[in-house]
């Protein structure tokens, strides 16, 4: 299954009861966790609430310019992507972490109850990120002693 914006994580399930996948071009790693759970009746995000961001639209566009058209060999299967971009809804991988843990209100979550949590574990996880860089820098003494 190659990565791709095409399945969005919502119904229908990109996986058949049969386990073969359904006619969609490809998923992200959020989108296939999403999918996952589709498949077994248990959604755990309501994809009607997410907005269309326009960041997530500038992604699409940039995935699709930079890695999606060595991806596909097919011009249809490129121009099909090109349609889905204003509509492009995408659950971000902290969204799909946050859902996957749990809230206290019932599955499926909507936007307005996995936004905040997910918003906090993205600045967690960059804060971490930046701690981990500076702690690989070399010491000052490093750097006299070469």
């Amino acid at each position: 299954m190659p990565y791709s914006f095409d399945y969005q994580g919502g119904a229908p399930a990109p996986i058949g009861h049969d386990g073969e996948w359904v006619e969609i071009l490809g998923m992200t790693c959020s989108t296939f966790v999403l999918g996952l759970f589709v498949t077994h009746d248990l959604p755990l995000l309501d994809i009607t609430t997410w907005p269309k961001r326009q960041a997530d639209q500038e992604w699409a566009s940039e995935l699709l310019v930079n890695y999606l058209v060595t991806v596909y060999d097919s011009q249809s299967e490129i121009e099909r992507l090109q349609r889905a971009i204003p509509s492009c809804v995408r659950v971000r991988p902290e969204e799909t972490a946050v859902a996957a843990k749990g809230l206290p209100t019932s599955r499926p979550y909507a936007f307005a109850d996995v936004e905040p949590p997910s918003q906090a574990l993205a600045e967690q996880l960059v804060a971490h990120a930046s701690e981990s860089r500076a702690s690989l820098r070399p010491s000052d003494a490093d750097e006299r002693a070469t």
